[in-house]
């Protein structure tokens, strides 16, 4: 779904076959790469209900999806994280990776979080 300012992109099915965690990162840069021109994508809006656990291998490619999204300017925002699994991103530094300002209760409350002006801009 789009309009001007948003782009969404499901990253569902998963595939059984693949790791959850490669498949993951896979379908989050499919859908930077699917996002409509010339509009830049500034922040990734991971909507993360279905995430109930964070292996280290999870926690790895978390890390390197992370890192490759902010090398190409993208923020990584995370919505709807159980605290069980908010728990396990502190434990792999994650939390200390993204900042705290960027985990949020709700989808519709990252998405305006993203739309807000920053005082730089």
């Amino acid at each position: 779904q789009e309009d001007a300012d948003r782009y969404e992109a499901d990253v569902s099915p998963f595939r059984p076959q693949e790791r959850p965690s490669r498949y993951v990162k896979g379908r989050v840069l499919e859908a930077v790469a699917g996002a409509p021109n010339p509009t830049p994508t500034h922040y990734v809006v991971f909507d993360a209900e279905g995430l109930n656990d964070l292996d280290a291998s999870g926690a790895d490619a978390m890390e390197h999806l992370i890192d490759g999204l902010g090398r190409d300017g993208i923020d990584f925002v995370v919505a709807r994280l159980k605290a069980p699994v908010r728990q396990q991103f502190d434990d792999n530094r994650l939390t200390d990776r993204l900042g705290d300002d960027h985990f949020f209760p709700t989808v519709a409350r990252a998405v305006e979080w993203c739309s807000t002006p920053s005082p730089e801009d």
